[in-house]
């Protein structure tokens, strides 16, 4: 039987990796992410190679909300206008590609539009102090449960 459900995957950010690069006229802070290595188990499921390959793609140009968007109380995709408003701090996801066994992909962030926004603004702030920062990737999925699995 499937069931579906919303996945939140987090990594730390090695902040000597970040760069900075123009794009569309526009200062973007670019800061490499990796997500879902093959056959990980997360939250009760397995993530095969197959599964990741057949739609890890779908990540590029998505948008990158800080955190993971909520409408009240409930996960819901980034791309909702609830969650833009809420959420949105003028980055998204790019050069989307598998990496030995995971995904890597960069999170760009519009520099100018970041520093409109309270997240944005603390976003750029831990950057430059070099605190903790962690990057991550949710996910829509249909569960199928397999009997006998380990």
């Amino acid at each position: 039987m499937s069931k579906e459900a919303r996945v939140n995957m987090r990594v730390s950010v090695n902040h000597a990796t970040i760069r900075y690069e123009t794009h569309n006229g526009r200062e973007h802070m670019v800061i490499p992410s990796f997500t879902l290595p093959d056959g990980v188990v997360m939250n009760g499921g397995m993530y095969p190679h197959d599964e990741i390959e057949k739609s890890y793609k779908s990540l590029e140009g998505t948008l990158a909300p800080l955190s993971h968007p909520q409408v009240d109380g409930d996960y819901v995709a980034a791309n909702k206008a609830e969650a833009i408003n809420a959420h949105h701090i003028g980055a998204w996801n790019r050069n989307v590609k598998r990496v030995g066994n995971r995904v890597a992909l960069e999170k760009w962030v519009d520099i100018e539009f970041a520093k409109t926004t309270e997240g944005g603004r603390q976003l750029i702030e831990a950057v430059n102090n070099g605190s903790p920062i962690h990057t991550s990737t949710g996910i829509f999925l249909n569960r199928e449960m397999t009997p006998n699995a380990d």
